[in-house]
Formats: C-alpha cells, structure tokens, sequence
C-alpha cells in the first residue's frame, strides 16, 4: 500500500495491483507477501519456488506456474471499496458546490454585476465585463 495515495501497489515494480493478468496480487503462502502476477513469473523465473524478496522464505510453486498462486482477494476487495469511496466523495463535493451555488442573478466574479451567463466549467454566473 502507498501511504500517499492509498494505493495498493506491487512493491517490487510498483504498479498498482488490478484484476488485469500480470498485476493481479498472488500470495507467497508460506511468508503471506503479496507481488503481482509479472514479477512474481520474473523472480520464479525456471524455478519451482519463489525466494521472498521481503524475507527470503520459500514459497513453493504449483507445477511452476505463479497463476496457480492464490490471488490476494482482500487487496483487490480494498482496491474496489476505495474507487467506491472516491465516487462517493465526488457526488458529495459535486452537491456541496450546487447547494452553496446563490443563484441569484448576480456575476460571481463582481456582484454589483447582473450575469449575462453561465459558464459550465468553472460553475459560475459571469457578467459581460
């Protein structure tokens, strides 16, 4: 995990874990550290174990394949409740900024103005000026 960002991240190569092939998270059974499905194939290499980057414990890999690992299902479910959360947050500031919108008539910019128009982006009646 990225303690900036919240981010579940592969800590050997650090991108960010997803159900996508090569990131998913697989587990090193035998120590419980997670890598994605890339770099742990690239640390099996022709081997039938992986050494743990972190501990150097032995995990032993079924018939050499690294997708016979188990996924890590709690950081894919962490990763899926945080792009909910992140929506949520959105909608949220989205209706905050629509509830404290005046709306009466008057330039945002200059308030002494009436306002000619709307502008989208920058959410704001503007006047002429």
């Amino acid at each position: 995990m990225d303690s900036r960002s919240g981010t579940a991240l592969c800590q050997i190569c650090q991108r960010e874990f997803t159900d996508d092939d090569d990131l998913v998270p697989r587990i090193l059974t035998e120590c419980g550290h997670s890598l994605c499905t890339n770099c742990a194939k690239q640390i099996l290499g022709n081997q039938k174990k992986i050494l743990c980057p972190f501990d150097r414990i032995p995990t032993d890999v079924p018939d050499g394949d690294v997708k016979k690992l188990k996924k890590n299902y709690t950081i894919l479910q962490m990763k899926e409740e945080e792009k909910f959360r992140r929506k949520e947050q959105i909608k949220g500031a989205v209706k905050d900024k629509k509830k404290t919108r005046k709306n009466d008539g008057t330039c945002d910019e200059n308030p002494s103005h009436r306002a000619a128009s709307f502008c989208k982006s920058c959410d704001a009646d503007l006047c002429d000026e």
